[in-house]
């Protein structure tokens, strides 16, 4: 019997409300942020953000360049209030 996909809690789950609440938060749903940008609201490194993206965790990224990613702000929050679902339901 196959075992279920174990649900990682990382140290910004605390904080997800604040991070969906927070002025970065707020802005236009298609506006591109860069890594830097994604790594300063989730208050991350921007190798916690590399190594989720490598992984295929972490919020949806566009590949903008062969080594440049942007993710828009709504797909950002999107990931932000999904995660808080997931971690409720638990």
């Amino acid at each position: 019997m196959p075992r279920a996909k174990r649900q990682f809690r990382h140290h910004l789950d605390r904080r997800l409300n604040a991070l969906l609440n927070s002025p970065d938060a707020a802005g236009p749903d298609n506006e591109m942020l860069d890594a830097n940008q994604v790594a300063e609201w989730f208050q991350v490194t921007m190798q916690w953000l590399t190594l989720g993206r490598a992984s295929g965790y972490g919020p949806k990224v566009t590949q903008l360049t062969a080594t440049k990613f942007g993710y828009r702000r709504g797909d950002v929050r999107a990931w932000l209030r999904e995660r808080a679902k997931t971690l409720e339901a638990a």
